[in-house]
């Protein structure tokens, strides 16, 4: 078994299509359409323990609960996940995946609130104009990103985009750094080893 890092998403697409790879990791959702018509080629959709989602920095502009509970409500989970995903993924019905023991489906909803969100940075103290960073690895996390962008933006915040390779992603979400250095906000997808909350949080 030979085991490639490709973080382009288009040579992933590319590398399936002529053979040269025999799985890959997902791409993009119009490659993965695109994929779903290629003979020879099985594309699954299925629901796992995974979960795509935005880690937010505790420390910062979004040091206090609240400024991290307005940044929620800017964020259109239904809609990233039915137009800019195309259906690849589900929006989550609770803090945990929904296959997982204990999951109960219906806890949580998320629900875009401009006005409910922008009172809750004055709560926090965040000024329009606040700049937050969101942090994404190649390939993965760039349309999260843009769409936080312009959501964040109805609220006065703006938001630098940082694109690093894997390894020095990892290294900036997992090594202690001072505040100056680590992002506000970062793409991550995790699953968990054992079907278990305690092994998933």
């Amino acid at each position: 078994i030979i085991i490639l890092q490709v973080p382009q998403n288009s040579s992933r697409r590319q590398g399936m299509e002529s053979g040269d790879f025999d799985i890959s990791f997902p791409s993009t959702p119009q490659d993965t359409a695109a994929l779903k018509k290629t003979p020879g080629i099985f594309v699954g959709n299925q629901k796992v323990l995974g979960m795509d989602y935005v880690i937010l920095g505790t420390y910062g502009a979004l040091a206090s609960p609240l400024a991290r509970q307005a940044v929620n409500m800017l964020f259109p989970i239904d809609q990233f996940a039915s137009s800019v995903m195309k259906g690849t993924i589900e929006a989550p019905h609770s803090v945990l995946p929904d296959l997982m023991l204990y999951s109960d489906p219906g806890t949580y909803k998320a629900h875009v609130d401009v006005a409910q969100a922008k009172s809750l940075l004055r709560q926090a103290g965040v000024k329009p104009g606040t700049q937050l960073t969101y942090e994404f690895y190649t390939g993965q996390g760039d349309s999260a990103g843009l769409l936080l962008q312009s959501q964040l933006g109805l609220a006065g915040l703006h938001v630098k985009i940082v694109e690093k390779a894997y390894p020095a992603f990892v290294a900036d979400i997992s090594t202690p750094k001072p505040v100056s250095q680590r992002p506000d906000m970062a793409y991550w997808f995790w699953w968990p080893e054992f079907n278990s909350p305690s092994d998933f949080c």
